[in-house]
């Protein structure tokens, strides 16, 4: 709603009332959402159809909430409504990320997070384009790296990988317990020994090398001086464009997660439940296809088995040199 109301307020409709709320009102909005300058005027935000049925969605629930009180606030909501149906888009993309592409991300990760790696910048400046390599000014107090292993070992949302605890996980067991924001309803994910198979045993090794360097910090993921771990959003956005590969973000690997999931043979039941979703949820909206079937353990399938190994090792040297 607040870039519906930014909208009215620019569009000098500020004092509109919901009774001179129109049809034309919501066109307008929606044309300008489509195509909105950026703040520094320079290039336009063009959304996608999927992002512009996001905005019709929360305007419509929130349009139909004030429609149901008393005194009625709108004339004729029903020519409201006819704006806010969702617009037919492209179909999404049905095939989950391949292991190169996981790779790919990762390594560039790792390579980005380098205070010493140059990076190439290209700027408009002066109606002249100019080209050079900088180091980073900053580094992201939560890798994106270790951020990306997470998400993509073990299908958590954004929200729970960052408020993952230590004292969630049981290292002993390969037990992790998981508080969902959303539904308020934990659930447990089993790393190692569960009915359907080992899930990710070298992934929970490498989380006790990770307790290990953590000393006393409280959250799994590093947060530099910060309270709590942050999403790192345009580190991941900078590594995504020079990776050159599709588009992977948060939700991307979720979806993935089960995928995968259900290539090393995990029912799709049994993967709904570890991801926090209904089977039916899960096989309609998460569920990709995976062009290939994989036997062994997830880390395997997805081709991380080979980075968990590197870092276990790393570890242990760097715990050897100590």
């Amino acid at each position: 709603m607040k870039y519906f109301v930014a909208w009215l307020k620019e569009a000098g409709h500020e004092r509109l009332q919901t009774g001179q709320l129109g049809p034309h009102h919501l066109r307008a909005y929606f044309e300008h959402l489509a195509s909105e300058p950026s703040r520094n005027g320079e290039r336009r935000v063009i959304r996608s159809g999927a992002t512009l049925n996001h905005h019709r969605r929360h305007l419509r629930a929130c349009i139909n909430w004030i429609a149901e009180m008393r005194p009625k606030r709108f004339p004729d909501v029903d020519a409201l409504r006819k704006p806010l149906k969702p617009q037919p888009v492209a179909p999404r993309e049905d095939v989950a990320c391949t292991p190169a592409e996981l790779l790919k991300f990762y390594r560039m990760a790792v390579q980005r997070e380098d205070p010493k790696c140059p990076m190439e910048v290209t700027r408009k400046k002066r109606g002249r384009i100019e080209n050079f390599k900088q180091c980073p000014p900053c580094v992201a107090a939560t890798p994106v790296s270790r951020l990306f292993l997470v998400l993509a070992l073990t299908g958590m949302r954004l929200s729970e990988a960052l408020q993952l605890r230590w004292e969630h996980i049981n290292l002993a067991t390969g037990w992790v317990r998981i508080f969902s924001e959303k539904t308020g309803r934990p659930r447990t994910l089993q790393l190692l020994d569960a009915p359907e198979g080992a899930l990710c045993p070298r992934f929970l090794e490498l989380l006790k090398r990770w307790k290990l360097q953590a000393g006393d910090r409280e959250f799994v993921l590093p947060h530099g001086k910060l309270d709590a771990p942050l999403h790192p959003k345009t580190p991941w956005g900078s590594t995504l464009r020079a990776a050159k590969i599709r588009r992977i973000g948060p939700q991307t690997l979720r979806r993935n997660w089960v995928s995968f999931c259900a290539s090393i043979g995990i029912p799709a039941a049994v993967a709904a439940l570890w991801a926090g979703h209904s089977a039916a949820v899960a096989e309609k909206h998460y569920r990709l296809q995976v062009m290939s079937r994989h036997q062994g353990t997830l880390e395997q399938a997805m081709g991380l088995d080979v980075v968990v190994e590197e870092l276990i090792a790393g570890s242990v040297a760097q715990g050897a040199k100590a």
